[in-house]
């Protein structure tokens, strides 16, 4: 095996193990915790300790918001964060997420053969080594 195929399976192989521990410290990709069922929607949590900048997209327009401690701060007009609260999205919102530059996913709220919950695509784009994409569906409970 050469050189260049060993750097190949190398990064393929740190990119897996990426992904995995964020499986692994939250449960979901994405370092999401659960989804359940709340209000007409689904509320996102996530993994505690978790720090993202995030953007909300529904029918009524965009907010950003950070998470600290699984919850959602959204932003307000002249108030940079509000108080903690979940991230609840309805069938057809989109959430994008990002921890670092390298690490983003997509959360789409989705009825899925009947069932509810949230598709995630999450991407991981570490300096040198290939891109990786993986996809979940998660179901409320």
């Amino acid at each position: 095996m050469n050189a260049a195929a060993r750097r190949g399976i190398s990064a393929f192989l740190f990119t897996a193990a990426l992904m995995n521990v964020h499986m692994a410290m939250a449960g979901h990709l994405c370092w999401i915790a659960e989804v359940r069922s709340k209000d007409q929607g689904m509320a996102v949590s996530f993994a505690p300790g978790t720090h993202l900048l995030g953007k909300l997209s529904s029918y009524g327009g965009s907010v950003e918001f950070v998470i600290e401690q699984g919850k959602a701060r959204f932003s307000k007009k002249n108030v940079p964060y509000g108080e903690p609260v979940d991230l609840t999205l309805r069938v057809g919102d989109k959430a994008f997420v990002s921890q670092l530059i390298h690490d983003n996913c997509v959360l789409q709220a989705i009825n899925q053969n009947g069932v509810d919950g949230i598709w995630v695509e999450a991407s991981s784009l570490p300096p040198g080594l290939p891109p990786r994409t993986v996809t979940e569906f998660i179901p409320v409970y």
